[in-house]
């Protein structure tokens, strides 16, 4: 593809899973420990009222599956970082053929 570049897809508002207190950092704190795994497509999730996403990269599991990993804000006090099954993401999306014209 080349620019000027469109939408393809649009997905809805998500959340991002918290399992515990390990993924909460604070700013002082050495993060250690891996990404945590997250469906945040799932209707049960529960989650804090504030998350903001931060960063973004695109990866290959050991199974060779690809995976999105993100690191976010949690309450603008912490941070986290998690691991969403790409197939998961795509699967979430539908067409934004007429919703940008």
């Amino acid at each position: 593809p080349a620019p000027p570049f469109s939408v393809r897809g649009i997905g809805k508002e998500f959340c991002i899973t918290t399992p515990s207190t390990t993924f909460y950092h604070k700013p002082e704190d050495k993060i250690t420990g891996s990404a945590h795994k997250s469906n945040p497509f799932s209707s049960n999730s529960t989650c804090e009222t504030v998350q903001f996403v931060s960063g973004l990269a695109l990866d290959i599991n050991p199974e060779g599956e690809h995976e999105i990993v993100l690191s976010y804000g949690i309450m603008d006090c912490g941070s986290g970082i998690v691991r969403i099954m790409l197939d998961d993401v795509l699967s979430s999306l539908h067409s934004s053929q007429n919703s940008y014209k």
